[in-house]
């Protein structure tokens, strides 16, 4: 799949495209509009009819009320919504959501900004060599001889609670034993070495504290201790052989502030921030943590992201939404769950996307991994996401560093584009269903660890049943369309393709649904993707019946999810 690069001018209105300039032109500066739309909801029956541009407003005005349009896309979805039947629709529904939703603009702004730098250097890890101080706490500990986790355990505890090791020298400065004790108390032990010699005495343990809750700290917002119990599960945890080898970092304002930038002016950013967020790992207040494996990123504009999160409100009452509340944790940012149709899913939010998490592990116990977006074995309430902590991979954070820098960028690596596409199931007439803004952590950024989707599903195992044999080819229809859409300003699809993947399918609902899509050429050879609607909702009904193909390959893809991150293969 090749992306092309050049950034092209419609000379018209002047505004700039990496890609679809051809759709923009068709949308906003066609003279004429030819619709074919049903007469009623019921009938087979077409109508069709051609409007003219008003050329005074440059809108297209619709014969049976008093609605008009800028754009070719929003007035096809009124006669597709009303089949003609709208003469009781008043001038107060001119700025419907509904009916402006699916409108999207892919103009690259021409505004100067910058994207927020994030900060890449990061303190050494306890894995840094510091062979005679980490053996001189190893000997103090009797764990030189120990096994690897007993020993990064040693180190672990003797770095958290501030304990240094000292030698105790004989008469020829000859080290006899090593000792630990605070950080605070080496220099004046070494100030008293210069004029005292010491003896060793031994301190009995007497009667041993009963210790009691009110005195130990239950802060879980602590900083400290929050670190804390992450770098218990990273160097202790079930997944420690892997984890102990990455380093984290806790989101900062610099980070906030690049998931919060707007994307108007800096495109770039949805690749970056779905590198980001991608390996991080979300921690609620009871020391239960997900390592995020894939993400997707959606915008909040529908202008920027036809796929946004939208926001209806019913019955006076809000809708749940990823949107951040007025306090959080971070600046403009959380980690929360909504639930929907589908189930529950794990979601970051900030004033500009969402991110959706597609593929996820606990990593405090043992779990099979998550895979496709519906989350298990974590929970986020109302009260939970608001002091739940989110770490980020120090890897993840340079690349997405490099990533905000390139304005050009469109993609997130250069291998496995496909699998860059987002798990969508409607609107395929639009641009940004195609945005490769799907990113996965350093375990999940091979084919065998990826979550499917309906543009990948034909990659996935051989199951051996007709209704998964029939899904990989309706894959691979959608795979074409997507190559196509990202090779071309004017992408088409052949319907001598469709109809290869017909004869190969088995009788059932797909390969009537496929058949439905050949219906729609006629006696054309292709015919247009983009802006094609009922097209679209030929590939909705295929999308669907895929679903359960799909969460069956997902299986497979949690089972190696799980090993990755436990052995690294």
């Amino acid at each position: 799949m090749t992306i092309p690069e050049t950034e092209t001018t419609c000379n018209k209105c002047n505004k700039s495209f990496r890609s679809s300039l051809n759709y923009h032109e068709r949308n906003y500066h066609n003279s004429s509009l030819t619709i074919t739309y049903k007469e009623s909801k019921d009938s087979e029956e077409l109508a069709i009819l051609t409007l003219e541009r008003n050329k005074e407003t440059n809108r297209f005005e619709c014969p049976f009320c008093d609605k008009s349009w800028l754009n070719s896309t929003s007035t096809r979805s009124h006669f597709y919504r009303y089949n003609g039947n709208c003469e009781s629709i008043s001038n107060a529904d001119n700025s419907s959501d509904d009916e402006e939703s699916d409108t999207e603009d892919t103009t690259i702004a021409t505004i100067k900004m910058d994207a927020t730098d994030l900060v890449t250097v990061f303190p050494k890890s306890v894995d840094s060599p510091r062979r005679s101080y980490d053996e001189s706490i190893l000997r103090a500990l009797r764990q030189t001889g120990g096994s690897g986790s007993e020993k990064n355990k040693a180190l672990w505890i003797a770095d958290n609670l501030k304990l240094q090791p000292f030698a105790l020298l004989d008469d020829d400065d000859q080290a006899e034993e090593i000792a630990l004790t605070h950080c605070d108390n080496i220099k004046p032990l070494m100030a008293k070495s210069q004029d005292h010699s010491f003896h060793v005495r031994q301190i009995t343990a007497g009667k041993k504290r009963a210790w009691e809750n009110s005195h130990i700290s239950t802060n879980a917002t602590s900083t400290k201790n929050i670190e804390a119990s992450l770098m218990s599960i990273q160097h202790y945890g079930p997944y420690a052989k892997q984890l102990s080898k990455r380093c984290y970092k806790q989101l900062d304002i610099n980070s906030c502030q690049l998931l919060n930038d707007d994307w108007s002016f800096l495109p770039q950013l949805r690749y970056a921030c779905a590198q980001l967020l991608a390996g991080s790992i979300i921690m609620n207040k009871n020391s239960e943590a997900v390592l995020v494996n894939t993400v997707e990123i959606y915008g909040r504009q529908r202008s920027l992201d036809v796929h946004r999160e939208k926001i209806v409100n019913k019955k006076g009452k809000s809708a749940p939404s990823s949107l951040p509340p007025v306090t959080t944790k971070y600046h403009h940012t959380w980690a929360t769950t909504i639930t929907d149709n589908d189930g529950e899913k794990l979601v970051v939010g900030t004033k500009t996307l969402n991110a959706l998490i597609t593929s996820s592990l606990r990593i405090d116990s043992i779990h099979e991994a998550s895979v496709g977006g519906v989350i298990s074995h974590f929970e986020l309430d109302d009260s939970a996401a608001l002091t739940a902590s989110i770490f980020l991979d120090c890897d993840s954070i340079k690349k997405a560093s490099v990533l905000a820098s390139d304005r050009n960028a469109n993609k997130i690596d250069r291998f496995g584009l496909r699998y860059q596409l987002r798990q969508l199931r409607s609107k395929f007439q639009y641009p940004s269903t195609y945005l490769l803004c799907r990113a996965s952590s350093i375990f999940a950024n091979d084919l065998r660890s990826q979550p499917y989707t309906i543009f990948t599903l034909c990659e996935g195992p051989d199951t051996g049943t007709g209704r998964d044999s029939s899904a990989k080819f309706a894959s691979k229809l959608f795979l074409k369309i997507a190559e196509n859409v990202q090779s071309s300003n004017h992408p088409t699809l052949e319907i001598m393709f469709v109809k290869i993947l017909v004869a190969k399918c088995q009788d059932g609902q797909m390969k009537t649904a496929l058949q439905e899509i050949v219906e729609q050429f006629r006696d054309k050879n292709a015919i247009d993707i983009l802006e094609n609607h009922s097209l679209n909702e030929a590939l909705k009904k295929l999308a669907s019946l895929m679903s359960s193909s799909i969460a069956s390959a997902n299986k497979s893809v949690a089972i190696n999810v799980n090993s990755r991150v436990l052995n690294g293969h």
